[in-house]
């Protein structure tokens, strides 16, 4: 497993800084997820620091009630899977999209009637697409704008979109606040988990006690290791399952820049040092 870190992070940084802080710090991987960036310049820069791409992605909602929203959302991501042949990486990160006015449910019949040819699309090109299981509810509360946030959705979404090119990015944060079994779901879904973003989730328990669950603020994404994910177990358990892909830190980590990352380039490099160090233990050493 290598690891890396999601570039969106850095917003006020040129590729060019991104990469080679990247480099100069070790980390082995990273994905590329803050659009647009010069596809020429990106070739370039990413042969000159040999740095290895997990994924390109992008945050859009391919089920947007707009009609023109949804029509240039998934133009866009079109866009970015002949990007990633281009730049020759194998996956392209994204989400499944949802109307937030509707029930799950209703979902289910545009999802496999968008999602479907965009997966062609992406086989076609040699390249995979795989859906975050974040809700989204951050954009649209209570609904949210992504359906593939839970094992039973994955189950239903995969008999929906069977293709083998077709998978999931993994995130344990999420898991902890949505009450999801994180260990058990890998260990089911395994063969479907084409990439891990690595992130934890505090849970701040005497919010909670007089919020409830329903209330803001009682949770709060973390750098690995200060939160409530067993790094160890989660980790052993992607090893059971075979899993040979990255783990790339996403870094939401308020205490390190994440309320004012334009303004916080070097806390935010602080916060991801500190995942980095936590982790690294865990991880095999490359042969």
């Amino acid at each position: 497993m290598k690891l890396g870190f999601m570039a969106w992070c850095f917003p006020s940084l040129d590729l060019d800084r991104v990469l080679a802080w990247a480099v100069e710090r070790r980390f082995e991987c990273v994905i590329l997820d803050r659009w647009p960036w010069d596809l020429a310049e990106a070739k370039d820069l990413l042969a000159r620091y040999d740095l290895s791409v997990t994924a390109l992605g992008t945050s859009v909602n391919i089920l947007d009630p707009d009609p023109a929203k949804q029509k240039d959302n998934v133009a866009l991501v079109k866009k970015i899977i002949a990007h990633a042949e281009k730049l020759n990486v194998p996956t392209v990160e994204m989400f499944a999209g949802r109307n937030p006015n509707t029930r799950v449910e209703d979902n289910y019949a545009p999802f496999k009637k968008v999602m479907t040819p965009l997966v062609k699309f992406a086989a076609d090109r040699g390249r995979r697409i795989s859906v975050e299981n974040c809700p989204m509810m951050h954009d649209s509360w209570p609904g949210g704008t992504n359906i593939a946030y839970s094992p039973a959705i994955w189950e239903r979404m995969f008999d929906l979109v069977p293709a083998e090119n077709f998978g999931l990015t993994f995130d344990p944060a999420h898991c902890v606040w949505l009450g999801i079994d994180y260990l058990a779901a890998v260990r089911a879904f395994g063969d479907r988990i084409f990439g891990v973003h690595a992130k934890d989730c505090e849970i701040l328990h005497e919010v909670l006690a007089v919020a409830g669950i329903l209330g803001d603020h009682w949770w709060r994404y973390r750098m690995p290791g200060w939160g409530e994910v067993d790094w160890p177990a989660f980790l052993s358990a992607l090893h059971e399952v075979g899993f040979a892909g990255d783990l790339n830190l996403e870094h939401e980590d308020v205490l390190f820049g994440f309320d004012d990352l334009p303004n916080s380039p070097e806390k935010v490099k602080q916060g991801l040092l500190l995942g980095q160090k936590f982790l690294k233990p865990y991880l095999p050493d490359p042969i």
